[in-house]
């Protein structure tokens, strides 16, 4: 438990640094529409899994505190993450970027599971929207880092 424990705290902290210089340009492609559509085809099986991590994310909680709280449930844990979890995960909570980060960044550290840029951009559109400038760039520094990056950083 101990080290999951420092290895989610070391991973977080990679996301607080920022390492873009210049202020990203936000471009999505991604519309409120498309992602309401996109919910509203998920299968059941997903359907329950974006209700359990949901269940699990404390309104007002910082996003270190919601990474801890997800790592550290047996649920959570259990629960295969996927590109479309996540998609709908970061759509439910795109008003919340306290939430939406926190559950950004658990994924990220789940094995077998890497960001897909969509999930950069909504990240980042999310993050934008709520003038969150400073973990904004933090994300697109990262996303950079991770050879995912599909836009210009700086």
């Amino acid at each position: 438990m101990v080290p999951i424990l420092r290895s989610c705290l070391r991973n977080a902290h990679l996301f607080s640094r920022s390492s873009c210089v210049s202020s990203p340009q936000s471009s999505s492609l991604f519309t409120s529409t498309t992602f309401y559509h996109q919910e509203k085809r998920l299968d059941p099986r997903n359907q329950s899994s974006v209700n359990l991590v949901a269940a699990k994310v404390r309104a007002g909680s910082s996003p270190d505190e919601i990474l801890l709280s997800l790592a550290h449930d047996k649920v959570c844990n259990n629960i295969e993450v996927s590109n479309s979890l996540v998609d709908k995960l970061l759509f439910r909570f795109k008003d919340d970027w306290k939430s939406a980060l926190g559950i950004f960044r658990w994924a990220r550290l789940r094995s077998g599971y890497k960001h897909r840029p969509k999930a950069y951009d909504m990240m980042v559109d999310n993050l934008g929207k709520m003038k969150q400038m400073d973990q904004m760039r933090a994300i697109r520094g990262n996303e950079s880092k991770s050879s995912s990056c599909t836009q210009h950083c700086g």
